[in-house]
C-alpha cells in the first residue's frame, strides 16, 4: 500500500478544522514531507506512521495528545524530538517531546514520569525490556536537563 502525499493546503485544512471533545486531527500514515508547520501550536494531532522528511517545524510548540508513534522524522527541520527505535516488547519506536515532556510508545501517551512508572510496573519481570526502556528514559531525562540548561542561558 502506498502512502498518500498531502499538500500544504490539505494539511492546513485538517489542522484548522474545529474539533469536538476528545477528537484528534488525523494525519495518520500520510506523506507530509516538505509541509511547513512553522509557528503553530500543535495539540490533538496524530502523526502516527507518517513521513516527515523535510517537514518544517520552526517555532512549533506542542500541547497534549500529539502522537508520533512509529513516525519517520529523519530529515525533519527544527523538530525537537528524541526517538529511540527498535526497543522494548514491540521492538518499536519510542518518541519523547522535550517541549511538552510527553512520551509516545505503543499505546502509551503521557508524561515522562508517567512513562517511567508504567515501565517499572509493566516490565518489572522482564529485565531486558526494563533495561531498554530505562536506558531510553535516562536519555530523555538528559535531553530535558540539557534543554532546561540551554533555556537558562538565553
Amino acid at each position: 500500500m502506498s502512502t498518500i502525499k498531502l499538500s500544504q493546503e490539505e494539511v492546513d485544512f485538517k489542522l484548522d478544522l474545529g474539533l469536538g471533545f476528545m477528537q484528534i486531527r488525523d494525519l495518520y500514515g500520510y506523506d507530509l514531507s516538505g509541509v511547513d508547520f512553522s509557528n503553530r501550536h500543535l495539540e490533538n494531532v496524530s502523526f502516527t506512521d507518517s513521513i516527515l522528511t523535510g517537514a518544517i517545524f520552526t517555532g512549533v510548540t506542542f500541547g497534549d495528545n500529539v502522537l508520533f508513534w512509529d513516525t519517520d522524522i529523519e530529515g525533519a527541520v527544527n523538530l525537537d524530538l528524541v526517538q529511540v527505535k527498535e526497543i522494548g516488547s514491540r521492538n518499536g519506536t519510542t518518541t519523547y517531546i522535550p517541549y511538552s515532556n510527553r512520551v509516545c510508545c505503543g499505546c502509551f501517551e503521557g508524561t515522562l514520569e508517567e512513562f517511567e512508572e508504567t515501565v517499572q510496573v509493566v516490565h518489572k519481570c522482564n529485565p531486558q525490556f526494563l533495561k531498554e526502556y530505562s536506558d531510553a528514559i535516562a536519555q530523555f531525562k538528559a535531553v530535558r536537563e540539557e534543554r532546561k540548561t540551554n533555556e537558562g542561558q538565553h
